[in-house]
């Protein structure tokens, strides 16, 4: 299954269950998500389809099966965070380090700057070497670590935080007529 081919599409709420699957093992097993218990195939479609009305969230098919996702939500609250995204991206085991990860995060960063987002911003837990320098090879720069602010698995757990610009200039802003 590994080297084969993969197409990238926009997820739909009916991927929902096979989503779950690839995000399972990280909540269940690892700090890598710092979700305590695994959402219900419900309250998981929701979320995608509340980010799907607002920001981009795509998959990576392989003959017919998905293996990964990616996408890009609201980082914050307040207004003026509105031209940033926090961004994540899952990959099943057999499909990591072939690939899929890049490839989701390439087209999710363009669909994001075409929908006029200017930043990426995402949060590691660490320890985790492998996700830090993969989004540093795709032009993330550290800006930070929240040390001991998410508690999982019986420990403390540091987030690192990076970034990447998605677009310069000034942000395109479809609901205000002024930035």
């Amino acid at each position: 299954m590994g080297s084969q081919r993969f197409m990238i599409r926009r997820a739909q709420v009916e991927d929902a269950a096979q989503l779950l699957e690839i995000y399972r093992p990280f909540v269940e097993r690892t700090a890598v998500s710092l979700e305590v218990e695994l959402p219900s195939c419900e309250e998981f479609a929701a979320r995608m389809s509340a980010i799907l009305a607002t920001h981009e969230w795509l998959v990576a098919e392989q003959q017919g099966m998905v293996v990964g996702y990616a996408y890009g939500c609201k980082h914050r609250e307040r207004e003026a965070y509105r031209f940033s995204a926090e961004v994540s991206a899952y990959v099943t085991g057999p499909m990591r380090c072939v690939g899929v990860g890049r490839a989701l995060y390439g087209r999710l960063f363009e669909r994001l700057a075409e929908l006029g987002y200017c930043n990426a911003l995402a949060g590691i837990v660490l320890p985790n070497e492998p996700s830090v320098a993969f989004h540093q090879r795709l032009g993330f720069a550290s800006v930070g670590v929240y040390h001991g602010s998410g508690f999982k698995l019986g420990r403390w757990h540091d987030v690192a935080w990076f970034e990447r610009r998605l677009r310069h200039g000034a942000p395109a802003d479809r609901s205000r007529s002024n930035a």
